[in-house]
């Protein structure tokens, strides 16, 4: 049968371009309640309490409290945490877990600066945090913005103490100075560009008032902020040892653009994929198959750590669950179970930014507003570090996208030896899953104010809640 020539080619077009005034409404009142999700998870613990709050008020339970009986689990939707750093969210399925589930996999931390374990001295009668940045940035971009601080310390006896500051226009916030144009020409004007500013000179200033001692004492500055703590918090400064600090920029998310279409803020990478995959999970009523949505940790530094995808905690949870259904042969069904599931990466890609143009492959470069972008492989180079989604995989999942009406495109990120990262999805395709990236296109990735569209972040949920319900066959 002779095709139409509108069906021999790929079209890419603005998603706005003919949009109904209902799918518009939707989109827009949906990125409502993201920017505010934005705003209030900051960090990886921040992002994990959020998560927490909102699936208990869709009625999940945490697993401890999950009641088994003869014929299996009570409750069919239940959470995991792990360390108040990663979790799961689970919808028990009507197969049994040897059948595989459908997992989601989006990480909850984004490039940050970390506060060292012996940060505060003085110098020149202001006192500074030593800093340690977080993940791959341009360190240059991360200077003379407001910085908010964020995290936990835990006080002799155990007392935890959680610290977040500098988020309102009310609070102090803090700051990384960097050198006025007049005189750093030559010291920094010398330098390569990512060495502009090198990373023991991320140093946070964090306050300038000595503090009403004895004349001979040292450090007054350094003095008063101690004191300025112990008030507070209860915090002596043997306390900021195992203290878990960072510094994050103080800047609210906001609608970008006369039309509003786009959303700036800090944490896109991956935010944006956490948000839409919780809310996928959540609508995700009943599923055919086990539905896993896993928010990990330590992705931006190579899932390194033991709230990570390279941690076990990714079998674990599917150990909890097999063992609700039987606890016999648990290895071996493990296995099995893992090996039937189908996952996606939920993780953003650079969008296409006409100004640096020579970077991208404009063939194989994802646009903002031309929907939720399916990136077949990551890496870098000669696909170093990557894994690579089958074609039986891929096709399937773009049939699903496009019988359920969902836009989608196709990208990389970057040229071949120019451009390059990676995902978690390597370390999900060693459980021999199959594996595929995919989450919105973002604009100024790994920067304090990153950029996405509404489009786009609607349309990543549509596409993952697609992949919850599928009832058939990923294998065309």
């Amino acid at each position: 049968m002779k095709k139409e020539t509108g069906d021999l080619i790929l079209k890419k077009d603005n998603g706005y371009k003919g949009l109904k005034a209902d799918k518009n409404k939707k989109i827009f009142d949906f990125a409502v309640g993201y920017k505010k999700f934005l705003d209030v998870a900051r960090t990886d613990r921040e992002t994990i309490e959020q998560l927490i709050k909102m699936a208990e008020k869709q009625g999940y339970v945490d697993i401890k409290k999950v009641k088994r009986s003869s014929k299996g689990v009570i409750n069919d939707k239940f959470y995991i945490v792990n360390r108040n750093k990663s979790m799961a969210i689970v919808n028990i399925g009507k197969r049994p877990l040897t059948d595989g589930a459908h997992v989601l996999l989006s990480h909850v931390d984004s490039p940050r600066i970390d506060i060292k374990a012996m940060p505060l001295y003085e110098e020149g009668g202001l006192g500074f945090f030593k800093t340690h940045y977080y993940g791959g940035i341009k360190k240059f971009q991360w200077i003379s913005c407001p910085m908010s601080l964020h995290g936990v310390v835990i006080l002799k006896g155990g007392k935890k103490v959680n610290i977040t500051l500098g988020d309102s226009i009310d609070e102090p916030a803090f700051m990384l100075p960097d050198l006025a144009i007049h005189v750093s020409g030559k010291l920094q004007g010398e330098r390569k560009y990512n060495e502009v500013i090198k990373g023991e000179e991320l140093n946070l200033l964090v306050g300038s008032i000595p503090a009403e001692a004895d004349e001979k004492a040292k450090d007054k500055v350094k003095l008063n902020i101690l004191q300025i703590l112990n008030k507070k918090y209860g915090i002596v400064e043997k306390d900021l040892i195992s203290a878990e600090l960072s510094a994050v920029p103080a800047m609210r998310t906001q609608d970008i653009g006369f039309d509003a279409s786009m959303i700036a803020g800090y944490g896109h990478d991956d935010r944006a994929c956490v948000y839409t995959t919780a809310l996928a999970a959540f609508e995700a009523k009943k599923p055919e198959y086990t539905t896993i949505a896993y928010f990990l940790d330590r992705e931006e530094i190579n899932s390194a750590g033991n709230t990570s995808a390279t941690s076990l905690f990714v079998s674990d949870v599917y150990e909890n669950i097999l063992a609700f259904e039987d606890e016999n042969g648990l290895y071996h069904r493990l296995r099995k179970a893992q090996s039937n599931s189908k996952a996606i990466s939920a993780d953003t890609t650079e969008a296409y930014n006409p100004t640096w143009k020579a970077v991208f492959d404009t063939h194989n470069v994802p646009h903002i507003n031309c929907g939720v972008t399916i990136c077949k492989f990551t890496g870098a180079g000669g696909k170093r570090e990557s894994s690579e989604a089958s074609s039986e995989f891929m096709a399937a999942l773009i049939e699903l996208f496009d019988k359920s009406c969902i836009k989608w495109q196709a990208g990389e990120l970057g040229k071949v030896d120019e451009g390059g990262g990676n995902t978690v999805a390597r370390y999900l395709a060693s459980y021999n899953m199959d594996v595929i990236d995919i989450g919105p296109a973002c604009m100024s990735l790994h920067s304090p104010t990153e950029l996405i569209s509404k489009f786009d972040l609607y349309s990543s949920y549509e596409a993952y809640l697609a992949f919850l319900n599928f009832k058939g066959e990923f294998n065309l």
